[in-house]
C-alpha cells in the first residue's frame, strides 16, 4: 500500500479548502485498497479564522494553525520541517499544494500505478476551470543563465511582463496539444499549484529552505531535483482541476512582479551563478 502526505496551504480560502478536502476524500475512498492519505493543513489566515473539519473516513487530517502570512512556500516548508526521518521513510509521496484545487476521483489509482526508479517529481495535468487551459507541463527545459537574467529584468517592468504573460499563454496551449498524450515525458518543471515529490527526493531534501516569500518555486524545486540526480516526469493521466488565484487575486501585478523578482534573484544566485 502506498502512503501519501499532502501539505496544503490555506489563506482566507476555507470554502475552497473544504471542497479540496472533499475531493481528496473521494479519491482516497476509490483507492482505499491501494493508498493511505494524510493531509496537513497550514492555515496562514491572519484574521477571521474559521474552524477546519478533520472528520473524514478515508483521510487523516491535521491542522497547523499558524495564523500569520508565511507565504505559500514559507508555510509549506514550515510543515515540511515537521516530517521526521522516520516519517520520510514511511511516505511514498509528499505533495505541496494550494487548496483551490479538486482531484479527480481516480487520481490516487493513477498515481499508484506509476513506477519510476529515478523519479523525484511527478507532474499531473492541472486544468484551470473556465478556460480548461492545462498549466502543465510548466517548463520543458532548464532556462539558460541569460534567460534567468532576462526574466528577472522583465519583472522590473510590470506592464511589459503582463504582455509577455499574455503571449506565453498561446505558446503554452501549443505545448499542451503536443504533450498531453505522452505519459511519463521528462520535463524540467511542473506548475507550482500542486507538486508531487517521491520518497527519495524528500529524503535528500529534508533540510530545504525556500529563498523567497512567493513565486519561483517551480524553478527552485526543479533545481533540487537535478541536484538529487533524479528526474521530473509529466503524467497527463493524473488530473487536477484548478480554480486558481483565490489567495492572490487581490495582489496587483506590481506586487506580484516585485515578489517574483526577489525570488528569482535568489534562485538565480543559488543555482545559475558560478560560486
Amino acid at each position: 500500500m502506498k502512503t501519501i502526505l499532502i501539505l496544503c496551504v490555506n489563506y482566507n480560502s476555507y470554502k475552497e479548502l473544504n471542497n479540496y478536502l472533499q475531493s481528496i476524500e473521494r479519491a482516497a475512498r476509490v483507492a482505499s485498497e491501494f493508498v493511505r492519505v494524510d493531509v496537513w493543513i497550514g492555515d496562514n489566515t491572519t484574521a477571521n479564522q474559521q474552524p477546519i473539519s478533520i472528520d473524514y473516513d478515508y483521510v487523516c487530517v491535521r491542522v497547523f494553525p499558524y495564523y500569520q502570512n508565511l507565504g505559500y512556500m514559507g508555510c509549506a516548508i514550515s510543515m515540511f520541517h515537521e516530517i521526521s526521518q522516520d516519517q520520510a521513510n514511511k511516505y511514498d509521496f509528499v505533495f505541496i499544494s494550494n487548496v483551490d484545487l479538486l482531484l479527480s476521483e481516480t487520481f490516487f489509482i493513477e498515481l499508484n500505478a506509476i513506477e519510476s526508479k529515478t523519479a523525484g517529481w511527478i507532474v499531473p495535468s492541472v486544468y484551470t476551470i473556465g478556460t480548461r487551459k492545462n498549466e502543465n507541463p510548466f517548463m520543458l527545459v532548464r532556462p539558460t543563465r541569460l534567460k534567468m537574467f532576462l526574466l528577472q529584468m522583465l519583472y522590473s517592468f510590470p506592464l511589459l511582463y503582463g504582455l509577455y504573460e499574455f503571449i506565453y499563454r498561446f505558446r503554452h496551449k501549443e505545448i499542451n496539444l503536443l504533450m498531453n498524450q505522452e505519459q511519463g515525458r521528462s520535463i524540467y518543471a511542473g506548475h507550482g499549484s500542486i507538486m508531487i515529490f517521491t520518497k527519495q527526493f524528500v529524503l535528500d531534501n529534508l533540510d530545504m529552505s525556500f529563498p523567497g516569500f512567493m513565486y519561483g518555486e517551480e524553478i527552485y524545486f526543479a533545481e533540487l531535483v537535478r541536484q538529487s540526480q533524479l528526474t521530473t516526469g509529466y503524467y497527463p493521466q493524473l488530473v487536477v482541476n484548478n480554480i486558481g488565484n483565490v489567495s492572490t487575486k487581490f495582489l496587483g501585478i506590481t506586487r506580484k512582479c516585485q515578489m517574483s523578482k526577489e525570488s528569482l534573484s535568489a534562485i538565480r544566485h543559488l543555482f545559475f551563478e558560478a560560486h
